[in-house]
């Protein structure tokens, strides 16, 4: 094995120019492409005897090959532009500065200008949302604010063969529902159920008055509650 094989193997391609230029140096261009297998012209031995001369030892490291103009780079005033926005508007992202503001530059890059400028508010911990939201609860007042809900009971696999269709056989005979309304008291989690054939305002006015009078009768303002 030649001694130019040998630093090759070795993957040092410092050391592998170096003695390909002391050669191509002592013995020629043209010598030290046919002693290296390579070629003589810019891609070869030249290319590394020049950048030996002009640079020394340096011009025969890699060099990252970062293009000197980029022509779709965001100019200053421009970025300048973006931080502005974002900081008037801290919860929108690229898509909607670039809708709305007509702002240069594309997601991406406009989404690399806010991460530079550290304009992103980190995610809250799913931890620290339970903790938030168990202090928000503790200032309520009890039945201060509630939530009604409606829900299709179709849903449940186990249940929805005996309703497959709204008017069989099997829902007339063992008078099963179709609608579950739900009311959830937000301070204490309380719930209460109510269960109907149909889905309609008519029904949900039946349940909201049976929840008022059933808090009535404990002494609570009903007044009060935002529904």
């Amino acid at each position: 094995m030649k001694y130019y094989d040998l630093i090759r193997d070795m993957s040092n391609k410092f050391n592998y120019r170096l003695r390909m230029v002391e050669y191509a140096l002592q013995n020629g261009i043209s010598e030290a492409a046919r002693e290296y297998k390579t070629t003589p012209a810019k891609g070869g031995v030249s290319k590394w005897v020049e950048r030996y001369q002009e640079e020394g030892l340096e011009g025969l490291k890699d060099k990252k090959k970062t293009p000197k103009h980029i022509p779709h780079k965001l100019k200053p005033e421009d970025e300048a532009r973006i931080v502005e926005l974002r900081r008037d508007h801290p919860s929108w992202g690229s898509r909607r500065l670039i809708e709305r503001y007509h702002v240069k530059g594309s997601h991406s890059a406009v989404n690399r200008v806010i991460k530079q400028n550290n304009l992103i508010k980190p995610k809250r911990k799913r931890w620290r949302k339970r903790k938030d939201l168990s202090e928000l609860k503790k200032k309520m007042k009890f039945f201060e604010q509630s939530q009604i809900d409606t829900k299709d009971l179709s849903d449940i696999y186990q249940y929805w063969p005996f309703i497959d269709s709204f008017h069989s056989l099997q829902v007339r005979r063992l008078r099963l529902p179709r609608f579950e309304y739900t009311l959830r008291e937000l301070s204490t989690g309380t719930c209460f159920f109510a269960y109907a054939d149909r889905n309609n305002s008519t029904y949900a006015s039946f349940f909201a008055q049976y929840v008022i009078e059933h808090l009535k009768s404990y002494g609570i303002k009903t007044a009060t509650i935002i529904w």
